[in-house]
């Protein structure tokens, strides 16, 4: 019975897991869990689809960045600032939820092919993967440099809406009991007393700046370990994801109707890399060399993100976790109006307004 109270009390002491990398990393939710609440969306408003069997404006083949909570992904801010629809495909495979999925390419490749969207193709189509993984979305078969016929002038139609959006605060939830919350404390505690933290998949790092993230020790970055493998990527593999990316944006464009825009969220050690106390991995972002020659439609997420946390805007990252809290989805979302829009009336375009939505914060 004691032993029973103790973990009762110490799940209480490391407060309710919500972070992907403190429970991968077995850090405490007490230290690094967020404490401003967080923006939500009452509604959400795309759709989430396996088959392309209908129209919409934007289609967003993404991972868990696209296909998250629900909530405040960026797509619903994308809707509240665009006034066009978006439906998202995830392209993991497998996934028993959202039936045998292929990966990313292959998945494009079946959308592209599918008789609704060779019928009613899309304005848009975006990719969006993290960083870290770009090395995983396949080998392109083609010769690496855009379709120049294809980059014609697209009318991507943003409008003026005055639709409403009603949100809400969520707040994290810090004192709740139940037999998860008791199991991870005894796991907690033989981690630490034994030494069996998982040291290699979650790294902890020091920034030279307080108060960019809302937690207890919001002078520490929690990352994903595999974020510091891109130090051994080479010219060969960046060039290499640079012409897979090519191949996807030449065959979605190659209907003359539908732009491509690749949209790469940047890892945790590219967006906070100007307040990493140890500079030894502050500069393996792959931004610029996927951007080189402007050949490729790419969304600038890095310095979107970089440019608001150097502001000191709080919790564009989730402490806890390698995805974005409300603000990041947010910048995302911006951003990609705005490249879509620069792009628009560098192609002479008027028709791309500026939108104003309403959006309701209780």
């Amino acid at each position: 019975m004691g032993l029973f109270l103790l973990l009762i009390g110490v799940s209480f002491f490391l407060e309710p897991l919500t972070g992907d990398l403190t429970r991968l990393g077995w850090y405490s939710e007490r230290n690094f869990g967020w404490n401003q609440p967080q923006q939500v969306f009452e509604t959400e408003n795309f759709s989430r689809e396996t088959t392309y069997l209908r129209y919409a404006d934007l289609v967003v083949i993404g991972d868990s960045f696209s296909f998250g909570r629900t909530g405040y992904q960026w797509q619903d801010f994308f809707i509240t600032q665009s006034g066009l629809s978006v439906a998202t495909f995830f392209s993991y495979a497998g996934d028993p939820r959202f039936g045998d999925l292929q990966f990313n390419d292959q998945l494009l490749s079946t959308i592209v092919h599918s008789a609704a969207f060779q019928q009613t193709p899309p304005r848009v189509v975006v990719f969006q993967k993290v960083e870290r993984m770009l090395d995983s979305i396949g080998n392109s078969v083609g010769d690496c440099q855009a379709n120049k016929s294809s980059a014609q002038p697209l009318s991507i139609g943003m409008r003026q809406t005055s639709s409403h959006y009603s949100m809400q605060p969520a707040f994290r939830e810090k004192y709740a009991w139940s037999s998860e919350n008791v199991a991870y404390a005894a796991q907690f505690i033989n981690k630490h007393i034994f030494s069996l933290r998982t040291r290699n998949t979650v790294k902890q790092m020091e920034l030279d700046v307080s108060g960019l993230f809302s937690n207890r020790k919001s002078n520490k970055l929690l990352i994903y370990g595999m974020e510091q493998d891109k130090a051994s990527w080479n010219a060969d593999k960046i060039e290499q994801i640079k012409c897979t990316l090519l191949d996807m944006q030449n065959k979605v464009q190659a209907n003359g109707k539908t732009l491509f825009v690749a949209m790469i969220v940047p890892d945790k050690l590219t967006a906070y890399s100007h307040h990493l106390v140890d500079r030894t991995y502050a500069n393996l972002s792959v931004f610029d060399a996927l951007a080189a020659g402007q050949s490729l439609n790419l969304v600038r997420l890095d310095w979107a993100m970089q440019a608001a946390i150097d502001k000191g805007m709080i919790d564009i990252y989730l402490p806890d976790d390698t995805h974005w809290g409300y603000r990041g989805h947010q910048i995302a979302a911006a951003s990609l109006v705005e490249y879509l829009r620069t792009l628009s009336e560098a192609h002479g375009n008027p028709a791309m307004t500026r939108v104003t939505p309403v959006i309701n914060e209780r």
